[in-house]
């Protein structure tokens, strides 16, 4: 991930997360939760709102201590069970803040961007480029 511009205070608060650049203007049908029911992360599909991104959620750190023990108690429980999620602490992630709602979600601008993924950013809805993944072979770090 790098930084491309200025982000400031604007994006604090006691937790916030991310829309995941991807899912933007896709259906809520389509949003890629675990649909493993016997999972600790599943969410079902007439529930969630958004869908939020791993790599970039923070806040105080009381909060952000509580959503990671929350996730690695479920995430133990699934290991446990045999059960791998799709997108692994992302998944999680998704369904702890379907319980416990972020007191901001990130607009387009502060979001972050993959133009390797999604092409160049719409000019319609991002002013600035302020946070960009970074190249990576993700078939490497999904074998390892």
């Amino acid at each position: 991930m790098k930084f491309c511009d200025h982000v400031g205070m604007e994006i604090l608060s006691s937790l916030f997360g991310t829309l995941h650049p991807s899912f933007y203007q896709v259906d809520h049908e389509d949003f890629s939760y675990q649909c493993q029911s016997q999972s600790q992360a599943h969410i079902p599909r007439d529930q969630g709102d958004v869908y939020y991104m791993g790599a970039f959620f923070r806040g105080l750190v009381v909060e952000v201590h509580r959503l990671i023990l929350a996730c690695h108690q479920v995430m133990r429980v699934n290991l446990a069970n045999g059960i791998e999620v799709v997108w692994y602490d992302e998944s999680h992630l998704n369904r702890y803040l379907l319980e416990h709602k972020p007191t901001k979600v990130l607009s387009l601008e502060d979001d972050l961007w993959d133009p390797w993924l999604l092409g160049c950013p719409p000019q319609s809805f991002m002013k600035k480029l302020r946070f960009m993944a970074m190249p990576k072979n993700h078939q490497d770090i999904w074998d390892s």
